[in-house]
């Protein structure tokens, strides 16, 4: 059994097709295990008839990194939120309070009011 080859020359409609094989969805049922060990080195692109893609088989590895580098991605988006609020709100807290300073109330003063 042959794997099909690469499909290098459409245009990029995702990020792996540049490196990724391609099979229709007959072609993975009559052929799994093979696609499956040839998802282990690239991933295998699954598609329609109509060439729609339907799915992207990829290894555990694979799957792993790309999980991580989403994780990673969605961290530094959260620190980017977090110093812009440092840098914007709490900045402008700072500005209030030097300019009224007398207009603070603690923590225990709103407790105090709360009846807490």
């Amino acid at each position: 059994m042959n794997m099909p080859p690469r499909n290098n020359t459409q245009a990029p409609n995702n990020l792996y097709n540049s490196y990724m094989s391609t099979a229709t969805l007959s072609e993975f049922r009559q052929n799994q295990a093979q696609y499956i060990a040839a998802a282990q080195v690239e991933p295998v692109e699954l598609r329609s008839r109509g060439a729609q893609t339907r799915a992207v088989l990829v290894s555990p590895a694979f799957y792993e990194e790309a999980m991580e580098a989403l994780e990673e991605r969605r961290d530094r988006r959260t620190r980017d939120e977090l110093d812009r609020w440092l840098q914007e709100d709490l900045a402008q807290a700072v500005r209030d309070y030097e300019e009224n300073p007398d207009d603070v109330y603690t923590l225990d003063d709103i407790r105090a009011d709360l009846g807490l």
